[in-house]
């Protein structure tokens, strides 16, 4: 009986052995799997926005006044400076530029005195560069206006009667063109006080 139970015994541990084997090889190397995940999107690196390029800042223009009624703005031929004219002068008179090197002479007279050499009524003469300037001391018929940054301007007074020429003196013609010379010559004043220097 003894004999019969040990035999028992063998094949229950034998059974259990072969059930509960497990194979297993020693020294290899064993990982858990991983759940595989994908990498996360990375976002392309944004350039910071750009602002509209800005332009330098420019000088605001200077500001054009109205110009008066029955008169017209005359402006040098250098663009240094402005006068306001009368509008008689469309009429009668006449504004003659000469330009030499730098000097700039705008001559206000009388148109049909000015066809026969006469005329003037008066000059303003524009210079620029302080080796040009003139001493208008020297001269008894002028007067400096303004004298600044290298330009110098002045005026040149006729030293004589200047209307008459080529008329019969005392003919209606010639009362006419004095007529029309003086009426000029008294808004002589009035321009030059009107100067508007520019640049």
């Amino acid at each position: 009986m003894k004999r019969i139970i040990a035999l028992l015994l063998t094949l229950v541990i034998a059974l259990c052995a072969s059930a509960c084997s497990v194979n297993v090889n020693v020294g290899s190397s064993y990982t858990e799997p991983t759940e595989e995940t994908e990498p996360e999107p990375t976002e392309a690196p944004t350039k910071a926005p750009t602002e509209p390029p800005t332009e330098a800042p420019t000088a605001a223009p200077k500001p054009t006044p109205t110009q008066p009624a029955n008169a017209f703005y005359y402006t040098s031929p250098s663009g240094h400076w402005r006068v306001t004219v009368p509008n008689q002068w469309k009429k009668t008179g006449k504004i003659v530029e000469y330009i030499k090197d730098s000097v700039y002479t705008a001559q206000f007279v009388h148109r049909g005195a000015y066809a026969k050499g006469a005329g003037h009524i008066f000059t303003i003469v524009t210079v620029e560069g302080t080796k040009n300037f003139v001493n208008v001391s020297q001269y008894p018929h002028a007067e400096t206006i303004i004298k600044t940054g290298g330009v110098q301007v002045y005026v040149i007074y006729p030293t004589d009667v200047q209307f008459g020429v080529g008329v019969k003196a005392g003919s209606a013609a010639y009362k006419q063109q004095q007529r029309e010379y003086q009426a000029l010559a008294n808004t002589r004043q009035s321009i030059l006080d009107s100067f508007d220097w520019i640049k």
